[in-house]
């Protein structure tokens, strides 16, 4: 019989956990700017160039599940929008042609990712700003795209953290504990207020663990599921994120930021389901 104090305390731990984590964020915000000079200066550029740029549009985060398959993109294409890591490979994404693309997971830098991936991105979605780790501006791997105009380069703080600002500053680090929460921080940045997502099921790793697709495409199992104390550190990490998700929509919706779910599946429900009338505000 479960104790009817046990959802009492599981409320206190999350509730310490948030304060802990809160504390790692802005301790690793601060060595975050121990930065070198042309990093500070790329992460500046980036700020110029996007900070309140797209005030007040709404705008699509394409997410890479498996849902991604069960919704028709092109109804998006008049709508800006934002894509990350394999989403070039999805059938339509020529047709929708995101306006962003991000690119933060270590797997680019460290050789699991192949560094091609970029010129993938760059030659499919050729009008397409792509935006990379400012933490790998000077490994020689990314030298070839420090002139490109289309690569910028942004901060992702890679701490879970419940709260959610909408005065983010894109030369300082933005929240970025997975890819798309961090293309969420630097659409708020630009000035975006109204934000649906699809392809975000929030269920990937629960999908690797029983051996079922957890993208959108064809693919290998996640190197989460190599070891098993990968596994315990990505089940961590899982249970974090999630606790972010709903911790931040409700922070956002307090701020007059709306966002919502466009995709049928997953087990997203820590936000409203959303026609693409919701997006837009048009019946």
């Amino acid at each position: 019989m479960i104790s009817p104090k046990l959802p009492y305390f599981f409320r206190v731990k999350r509730g310490i956990d948030h304060y802990v984590m809160c504390l790692i964020n802005a301790s690793l915000a601060r060595l975050d700017l121990c930065l070198k000079s042309n990093q500070r200066g790329a992460l500046r550029d980036t700020h110029k160039r996007f900070a309140g740029k797209y005030r007040r549009k709404p705008l699509v985060v394409c997410g890479n599940g498996p849902s991604l398959n069960e919704i028709d993109l092109r109804a998006f294409r008049r709508n800006y929008s934002c894509a990350v890591n394999f989403f070039f490979k999805h059938p339509q994404a020529t047709e929708l042609s995101p306006n962003f693309y991000f690119l933060i997971d270590s797997k680019l830098a460290n050789g699991i990712w192949p560094i091609a991936t970029i010129d993938n991105i760059l030659k499919t979605l050729p009008e397409t700003e792509v935006f990379l780790n400012a933490r790998w501006y000077n490994m020689p791997s990314f030298k070839p795209y420090l002139a490109h105009p289309r690569i910028h380069w942004i901060l992702p703080s890679l701490v879970p953290n419940r709260n959610m600002s909408t005065r983010n500053s894109l030369d300082r680090p933005v929240y970025g504990l997975n890819v798309v929460m961090c293309a969420i921080s630097v659409v708020l940045a630009m000035g975006c207020d109204r934000i649906g997502i699809v392809g975000v099921d929030g269920d990937g790793l629960f999908r690797e663990l029983l051996d079922q697709k957890s993208h959108f495409y064809a693919g290998e199992k996640d190197q989460s599921m190599s070891s098993f104390s990968t596994m315990v550190e990505s089940l961590y990490l899982s249970t974090h994120g999630l606790d972010s998700w709903e911790g931040w929509i409700r922070n956002l919706n307090s701020k007059g930021v709306q966002v919502g779910n466009l995709s049928k599946g997953g087990i997203m429900d820590c936000m409203p389901r959303w026609l693409h009338s919701d997006l837009t505000g048009k019946e």
